[in-house]
């Protein structure tokens, strides 16, 4: 209810070439084709015609609509084969999706995976391909458009397996403003901590703001001056990583975590707050100078959503750390809403068992894993951060809340997960005679 799907005919034309906009007599493309008209010049508006009847009518709610060719010059397509762009697409495709309202645009033909905003229109592609472009026993994917809620472009295996932002694992992290807690406290901690560690597909660690080598105030001197300001007064905090929502709820709600663990916190805690994200970069932890997570928590405007162009804006700065040369195995990095799969933080919360407070209405996170604090300092003096900090800055929330904005923590990383939880395998159905 409320989704139009909208196929368009389509064919492509010599004037897609903007350098060189007209038929070139000597390329033969399609040459079993064979049409009643001008193949070059009457053919893509023949199909832009046939869409007529269909656009007259009235479109409510979302309309996804569909090519096969491409609709728009500055869609990825291999560019290296000489005039190539005189038989990818048609720019009337796009005039006749976006006069039918379209939120969604999939196309096809260019054989290159695509799913961004250009103009406030995103832009899928998804190619499944020939078998011998995909490496021998790697499954091919298919997209998904629509979650029943939002529009999106995310990958689903082709057999049935849940998206990859859902076989994600759970970062679960909660920051404890603890000043002047004494070792005596600490043991105290650690022993209720022990007893969470047991649950089955959770790994969890407790420790101080900073890292492991450097403390919160030596972490601020040497590597990062903001930290002091923008972690809120926190001085230590509690990282959870579990396979699933099942696993983190089970020992949120045990008596272990319950009864011991937040009990004995809340005493020395003047206050607290958790985040939850969906775990988008592997850590590791063994034969690292000093591991760290750093994570930013962020309470960003209503405007933005995922089919917005600052949103693609702020995916595309994210995606350009992840590109730096030399970082591979150094520094990776992931921004996703907080929450985890189809559940808001809010409505996790309320899966968890967990008061809404405690999340301080952030929205997203932004999760840096480094092998030393000396490589945050390198990437947070780089010109890549500072244009992802000031695409971030730009959509900052101006509402007034009892937390800042923009809150951010250096965390010793003492634990190991890759981002993709174990995929689980199917029960096989026993055949009764």
């Amino acid at each position: 209810e409320g989704l139009t799907i909208l196929p368009l005919f389509s064919w492509y034309s010599a004037e897609f070439d903007e350098n060189d906009p007209f038929p070139d007599p000597n390329a033969g493309y399609d040459k079993h084709c064979k049409w009643p008209m001008d193949a070059d010049l009457q053919a893509w508006k023949y199909m832009a015609k046939l869409n007529e009847m269909f656009l007259a009518k009235p479109y409510y709610g979302t309309v996804i609509s569909f090519s096969h060719f491409l609709p728009r010059r500055d869609l990825p397509f291999d560019r290296s084969k000489k005039n190539t762009a005189k038989s990818v697409g048609c720019e009337m495709i796009d005039e006749q999706a976006r006069a039918a309202g379209s939120k969604i645009h999939v196309y096809g033909h260019s054989r290159t995976k695509h799913g961004q905003v250009h103009a406030g229109v995103r832009y899928a592609n998804m190619p499944l391909g020939f078998e011998t472009d995909w490496p021998k026993d790697n499954e091919r994917r298919l997209m998904q458009l629509f979650d029943g809620k939002n529009l999106c472009t995310q990958e689903w295996g082709a057999d049935g397996e849940p998206p990859l932002g859902y076989t994600k694992r759970v970062l679960h992290a909660t920051f404890f403003v603890m000043p002047g807690l004494k070792d005596a406290d600490r043991r105290k901690l650690q022993a209720a901590l022990s007893k969470l560690s047991t649950f089955s597909g959770v790994q969890v660690t407790f420790g101080t703001i900073g890292s492991t080598k450097r403390t919160k105030q030596e972490f601020t001197n040497d590597i990062w001056p903001e930290l002091e300001t923008l972690s809120c007064e926190a001085t230590h905090s509690l990282v959870v990583v579990a396979e699933d929502v099942a696993a983190l709820k089970a020992m949120l709600k045990s008596e272990a975590y319950k009864r011991e663990f937040a009990v004995v916190a809340a005493t020395f805690a003047l206050r607290s707050f958790s985040v939850d994200v969906l775990l988008g970069v592997d850590l590791k932890h063994e034969r690292k100078p000093d591991p760290t997570l750093v994570l930013f928590c962020l309470r960003l405007g209503p405007t933005l959503t995922e089919d917005s162009e600052d949103h693609a804006r702020l995916v595309k700065a994210t995606e350009a750390i992840n590109k730096l040369p030399g970082i591979e195995g150094k520094i990776a990095v992931a921004f996703h809403p907080s929450g985890f799969g189809r559940f808001s933080q809010r409505e996790l919360n309320v899966e968890l068992g967990l008061e809404e407070a405690v999340s301080a209405g952030f929205t997203h996170v932004f999760v840096v894993a480094v092998d030393a604090p000396e490589s945050w300092k390198m990437l947070s003096q780089s010109k890549t951060y500072g244009k992802w900090k000031a695409a971030i800055e730009a959509q900052l929330s101006k509402l007034r809340a009892a937390m800042p904005s923009l809150a951010a923590f250096a965390l010793p990383l003492e634990l190991t997960a890759s981002a993709a939880a174990p995929r689980k395998e199917k029960k096989k159905e026993v055949l009764r005679r």
